[in-house]
């Protein structure tokens, strides 16, 4: 009779060669998990579905829109972007709801379509706060002083495109007075820290999608999700709940002096004295551009909501007060102002005033000023300004019928 030689198996078990009994168990427990999954996933998932499905057209029915549009305005123009033109957009976020109008030539605009210039006009420049994010064009400050100046025959029109830098700000000067009827009388350069700070900058590896900016080659995943949110409103409603509780629950704190004053600190690069002087001269350039197209500059300095913070940030952080020149990109605007014999407007006081009464200028979520500061901007500005916007020395004229000629004098600056 042979002998009947051992398997080691225990039932239930499968092969065990070796097991030790933790390992056994740990089988038999996720044997056993697995069995309960699979009917609870096959009724919970399909159940979620259905919430998902019912919760979007309940949504929708109450006129709640995927919100996530703020940023789909834009078209790929050579390494950059510039906003698509003839749109009408409805941006909601959670911070604020206004539309995005262009004109025909691209800018914005109280409403698509063609754009006279049949009447003197004053030509804005800047980033996203001259663009102004979150306020419709009527309430922004360049649309207030629009509407001032047009009873003494004065028009505005603003080039300003959130994110740009002085670089692409004055390509698209030059290619916007090539394609006017007429050069403008003034040209306001509307300085804010960041666009002092990143004076040397210009993009290189943007991505442009559905009119979404992306940059870096890792752009897929975050155009997955612009695009749900543009496209789901449960997902929008989700998200949008979880910032409100974020921002009522669990304030940012921020990293203190360090990280919000990191442009002001005097270690930051363009705080460096040779930089500073690379900066100044940057502007100066820009000034002797405008002025080679017939037109007068005129800077305007713009504090950011961090300038009008700064005192509150330091005050809880006294350790850091001698690390940071708060007043270093103001001094610099102000210092090539006078060089170069341009007028210098400072918005820094009247802000400040405002926000000593104790009044938010501000969004919720987002630090681009809201309507009511755009009008003490704009009330500011026409009291420190006047009605002639272009006052001030003048540079040599360029022939009004010679708008291409003047514009090709701008020096096109090429990456290094």
């Amino acid at each position: 009779m042979r002998a009947v030689r051992r398997s080691g198996r225990v039932p239930g078990s499968g092969d065990c060669s070796g097991a030790t009994p933790e390992r056994i168990l740990q089988s038999m427990f996720l044997a056993q998990l697995q069995r309960f999954l699979r009917p609870a996933v096959g009724v919970v998932l399909p159940t979620l579905i259905v919430c998902a499905v019912l919760l979007e057209v309940g949504l929708r029915a109450r006129g709640r829109l995927p919100s996530n549009v703020t940023d789909g305005i834009f078209v790929a123009h050579g390494e950059a972007y510039r906003l698509k033109p003839n749109q009408s957009k409805l941006s909601t976020t959670p911070s604020y709801s206004c539309t995005v109008n262009t004109n025909a030539l691209g800018l914005r605009d109280a409403a698509p379509g063609p754009r006279l210039l049949a009447a003197p006009y004053v030509a804005w420049m800047g980033d996203s706060a001259t663009f102004a994010n979150g306020v419709e064009y009527e309430q922004s400050f360049v649309g207030l002083l629009g509407d001032r100046w047009r009873p003494s025959g004065i028009e505005v029109v603003n080039l300003a495109v959130g994110g740009h830098h002085i670089q692409e700000q004055e390509e698209l000067l030059r290619d916007f007075v090539r394609a006017a009827p007429r050069r403008p009388e003034g040209v306001v350069v509307v300085f804010t820290p960041q666009l002092m700070a990143l004076f040397e900058e210009r993009y290189h590896d943007l991505v442009v999608r559905s009119g979404y900016i992306f940059q870096g080659r890792n752009w897929l995943p975050s155009y997955a999700l612009v695009t749900l949110g543009n496209t789901s409103s449960a997902y929008c409603f989700f998200r949008d709940g979880l910032r409100k509780l974020q921002a009522r629950y669990l304030p940012a704190r921020g990293g203190g002096a360090a990280e919000l004053l990191g442009m002001y600190a005097r270690s930051f690069p363009a705080v460096a004295p040779e930089a500073t002087r690379r900066m100044e001269d940057r502007i100066s350039e820009l000034d002797d551009g405008i002025r080679a197209l017939g037109a007068t500059p005129v800077h305007v300095y713009l504090p950011t909501a961090i300038d009008l913070r700064a005192g509150e940030i330091l005050a809880a952080d006294p350790r850091a007060g001698g690390d940071f020149a708060l007043d270093h990109y103001r001094d610099a605007l102000r210092r090539q102002s006078a060089r170069s014999g341009v007028r210098f407007v400072d918005l820094t006081p009247p802000l400040r005033a405002e926000y000593a009464k104790g009044q938010p200028l501000w969004f919720s979520q987002d630090m681009h000023y809201n309507a009511a500061t755009h009008v003490v901007i704009a009330d500011a500005l026409f009291e420190l300004m006047g009605r002639a916007a272009w006052a001030g020395p003048r540079g040599a004229a360029a022939p009004a019928d010679e708008p291409r000629r003047a514009a090709a004098m701008i020096p096109a600056r090429v990456a290094e």
